[in-house]
């Protein structure tokens, strides 16, 4: 979902002539449709403020669950209101990431194995990020126990490490290893804290580099007759 002023009738006019049949209003909502060939995926307007989009059977969900009263769990309720007046972008989530993310990848005694496990132990999450001169940036991880926090604290060090000693091989991820200077890594009991800060022209050289032309690979090598 996202909250924001959408121009809906713009929107639904830019569409192909083909793809106007999927389009659907019912009061202040409109939604649109892929065609039934392809994935059933789909994004709702309602009224001009709240964009909804993802698989068609969510997003139907979603329309019916707007017409009523609605309440979140009072803890999360509170973690939205510090975020939101405190951030400028953020996210929380109470789920458990073991519910989030697919089952055993690879044999179980490979790298990708055991930190996508020890990311299922999250119990709870949060993020922002603050803009300014100099963007902040700060994270919150919830392990279900201490030991478990402190081997994922292990994890994000060792990553940020990694990418330092790649970096004068190559220019992206030196850019990207400049943001992660100032990062500092902490735990308190079963939570991670991840915070760091980088000025606006480290993020832009990055964003540089990001979206630079890329030399093709014939050109890079030569290209044998």
């Amino acid at each position: 979902l996202a909250k924001g002023s959408f121009n809906v009738d713009k929107l639904v006019a830019a569409l192909p002539a083909d793809s106007q049949e999927q389009v659907q209003k019912n009061g202040d909502v409109t939604l649109i449709s892929g065609p039934e060939t392809k994935l059933p995926h789909a994004v709702a307007f309602i009224g001009s403020s709240i964009a909804v989009a993802g698989d068609l059977a969510s997003v139907k969900a979603a329309l019916d669950r707007a017409s009523h009263v609605n309440s979140i769990s009072p803890d999360l309720a509170t973690r939205v209101q510090a975020l939101s007046t405190t951030k400028d972008v953020w996210t929380v989530s109470l789920a458990s990431m073991a519910s989030l993310l697919p089952g055993a990848v690879g044999s179980k005694d490979s790298p990708v194995t055991q930190t996508l496990g020890l990311v299922k132990n999250i119990q709870a999450s949060s993020g922002g990020v603050k803009f300014g001169a100099t963007i902040e940036l700060t994270g919150e991880a919830v392990a279900d126990t201490a030991q478990n926090a402190t081997a994922l604290a292990d994890v994000v060090k060792m990553i940020a490490g990694l990418m330092s000693m790649s970096a004068a091989q190559n220019p992206e991820i030196g850019a990207a290893a400049k943001l992660l200077q100032n990062i500092a890594v902490t735990t308190t009991g079963a939570t991670v804290n991840i915070s760091a800060s980088v000025s606006e022209e480290q993020v832009e050289e990055l964003i540089k580099l990001a979206s630079g032309p890329k030399v093709p690979r014939a050109a890079r090598r030569g290209t044998r007759l």
